[in-house]
Order: C-alpha cells, then structure tokens, then sequence
C-alpha cells in the first residue's frame, strides 16, 4: 500500500503533535511543510531532510501531496486561501479548524 502522503501547513505547536502522530505511521509520510516564520522552517528543515519545505503553501503545492493538514493558527496558515491553492492541485484538505474564525469565505470549504 502506498502511503498517504501530507503537506502541513503551519509549524507551530499544534503542527508537532501532528508531526509526530503522521511519523509514527507507516501509512503517511510527511511530502512538504510550510511556515511564514523563518525559524520555524530552519527547524523543520533540520528535522526532515529532504521534505519540500516554503514560506507559503503556494511555493510547495506542486509537491503531488493526497492531503494539506492546516496545522497552524487561522492568522498565520489563512484556510480560505489555502483551500482555493489545494483545490487548484486537486488534494484534500484537513484540520483541527480548516475555516475562517468569523464564518467568512466559508464557501470554499
């Protein structure tokens, strides 16, 4: 069986439960990681060599991941606009709060 294989977007706290959750099964495996803060990628870069890492989900989407985990705070990850980039790809989208806060730009999800 071929593994399922995830971006995820945001790298903060939420994002390393999720990091570990995916890393502990053999049926995922992490294809890209993305963050606006660049220490945040550094980070994610010494912790997975060789994963697709970027700023913006934009930059790395092209990567051919199955899924985008929204990881990270609505501020930060902005689901509505990240939902239009994965629907453009043709992934799935997931999360713990994959919408906008205030109910606005609802649509896309």
């Amino acid at each position: 069986m071929t593994a399922l294989r995830l971006i995820v977007a945001g790298l903060g706290a939420r994002a390393q439960t999720w990091l570990r959750v995916i890393g502990a099964n053999p049926d995922l495996q992490i294809a890209g990681l993305c963050d606006p803060d660049p220490k945040a990628r550094a980070r994610a870069a010494d912790a997975f060599p060789g994963v697709l890492i970027g700023a913006d989900l934009s930059e790395i989407i092209s990567v051919g991941a199955d899924a985008v985990l929204l990881a990270g705070s609505d501020h930060l990850v902005r689901p509505h606009r990240h939902v239009a980039v994965v629907r453009t790809a043709r992934a799935r989208v997931g999360g713990g709060r994959p919408r906008p806060r205030d109910g606005s730009r609802a649509d896309l999800l």
